[in-house]
């Protein structure tokens, strides 16, 4: 009985995820709007390098969260030519939300609602990071893209599962009544004190920590990888997943001791994530040092952080949303930047200066995505049926 009442469910469910094509933005508007004024040879176009760093925070925010400072990053950038926007916000301060909005250089839908309990968003944004407007007018461009991200699913350009795999199990296996009872009921017993739940808690945490390090050494490879002085213009993403908790690594990247990878006051929260905070800084001196030695000299390099450091103090002060924002130049002519630019115009000022694309600035503006219990979809906004990923304009 059980089983058959959730086929109407999964009927629904499918409906719905057809409905927005599986995207969490699939109106594509700026690359429907995209209209170059002059078309430029392959030569003269720059290779882009977006280097992500997952919630890393501004040097501002990380002053006022953790009473230290990143002032050797900064000074190390400003000295390779960087630009810093050292006023920048995120849009979102959740990575879903913020990353899809930077690549789709849009606001979400007005039927998306900023949730993140929600799995279905985790299914659309992580598509988003896969074919979104920015992809679509660098392919029009002949770029060569890569995604070095392990965010989406089925990405043909990670070489291993998702960052979130469990989730497509959970998905369905939580609308169970078994899933249920474990969802709601069993975890309470991680809590109880026994030395064989201790260490299998244990074991699993190093198990995590090493993948998390598979990750991040797999990513930093890969970006190396792809340098090379000569061949098509390329765009690579690379998504960093530090300085995000769990905080597995010392400041030196070395991976920690489950115990003290465990937070359990806020004052280890916020040591913890300035430890690993400052790995982040020797990895992107490492990666901008490679870039801009092995690979052409025309490329634009974007150093970012997702949103900032998301502890409950930062979120009542309004921290959580300063996100780190650099960007080089080859010209090394920051004329149309400015200190508050925000993620969503990070390819729009891109665009603009190297393409002459002439796309508008949106205004710059910060929404807190909520952990409360509601659909992705907003009930009381119509979707709007503008074209299929596959035939736009249409």
């Amino acid at each position: 009985m059980l089983l058959l009442s959730e086929i109407p469910n999964s009927i629904k469910r499918h409906q719905l995820d057809k409905s927005v094509h599986n995207l969490i933005d699939f109106r594509f508007s700026v690359f429907n709007e995209y209209k170059p004024q002059a078309e430029l040879p392959d030569s003269s176009k720059p290779d882009i390098y977006f280097l992500l760093f997952d919630a890393m925070a501004s040097s501002q925010s990380v002053q006022q969260t953790t009473g230290r400072n990143i002032h050797p990053l900064d000074s190390f950038l400003q000295q390779k030519g960087f630009y810093l926007a050292s006023a920048a916000a995120a849009n979102y301060n959740w990575t879903i939300h913020s990353v899809s909005t930077t690549l789709n250089m849009e606001y979400l839908p007005p039927w998306i609602t900023p949730v993140k309990d929600d799995m279905k968003v985790y299914f659309w944004g992580s598509s988003s990071f896969k074919d979104n407007s920015l992809f679509r007018i660098l392919n029009k461009e002949g770029y060569q893209i890569k995604s070095y991200q392990p965010i989406s699913f089925n990405n043909p350009d990670w070489p291993g599962n998702s960052y979130f795999i469990n989730l497509k199990k959970d998905h369905y296996y939580f609308k169970t009544l078994p899933g249920r009872i474990y969802r709601d009921i069993f975890w309470n017993y991680s809590r109880i004190d026994f030395d064989f739940v201790r260490k299998q808690q244990f074991r699993i945490m190093q198990k995590r920590n090493e993948e998390k390090k598979q990750l991040l050494d797999t990513t930093i490879a890969l970006i190396k990888q792809s340098c090379s002085d000569s061949g098509a213009p390329k765009f690579i993403y690379g998504h960093f997943m530090i300085p995000h908790d769990p905080y597995v690594f010392d400041s030196a990247g070395n991976l920690k001791e489950v115990e003290k990878t465990i937070v359990r006051t806020s004052g280890d929260e916020l040591q913890y994530y300035y430890q690993q905070l400052q790995y982040a800084t020797v990895v992107i001196k490492d990666l901008v040092n490679y870039i801009q030695t092995h690979n052409r000299k025309n490329s634009i390099i974007i150093v970012a952080g997702d949103h900032g450091f998301k502890t409950e103090d930062a979120r009542v002060k309004g921290y959580s949303f300063n996100n780190y924002s650099a960007y080089y130049f080859p010209d090394q002519e920051y004329g149309s930047m400015y200190k508050s630019a925000s993620p969503v115009n990070t390819f729009r000022l891109v665009l603009n200066k190297y393409f002459n694309a002439k796309l508008p600035l949106l205004k710059d503006s910060s929404t807190l995505v909520v952990p409360e219990k509601k659909e992705t979809i907003k009930k009381s906004e119509k979707i709007q049926p503008t074209h299929t990923p596959s035939t736009p304009n249409q």
